[in-house]
């Protein structure tokens, strides 16, 4: 079985970049986008994405609105979300369906592990 992409919504360039080197190093493929529109515009073309790692607070489009769009593509609300903020607004993981929120900053081996449990390790 073809391991499956990670798809990391930030718009923290350096936050991105060092989540995504770290999964890279575990042999995950990483996707990357900066806001929730471009995510969402990433999840609708890519059939490999596994897991979605989603920032809260961004331009253009941020992470609620992401959410809430995510819901209306039955498609798209199969594949788990981790929610990685350092804001105090958090959304309610049931109410959005939400596997895990994870407070930024954050452990990696908190993160890893959380994966490791949607089955997604190597």
């Amino acid at each position: 079985m073809a391991l499956k992409s990670i798809l990391i919504i930030d718009d923290d360039f350096s936050i991105l970049e060092t989540v995504k080197k770290i999964l890279n190093l575990k042999g995950f493929k990483v996707l990357t986008a900066s806001n929730g529109e471009a995510g969402l515009s990433m999840v609708k073309n890519e059939n490999d994405i596994g897991l979605i790692l989603l920032d809260l607070m961004m331009p253009v489009m941020d992470g609620f609105e992401f959410l809430e769009s995510r819901a209306q593509y039955r498609e798209l609300a199969d594949i788990p979300v981790i929610v990685l903020s350092a804001g105090e607004d958090r959304p309610n993981a049931k109410n959005y369906d939400i596997h895990k929120v994870i407070s930024k900053p954050f452990r990696f081996n908190q993160l890893l592990k959380e994966i490791e449990v949607l089955g997604l390790g190597n």
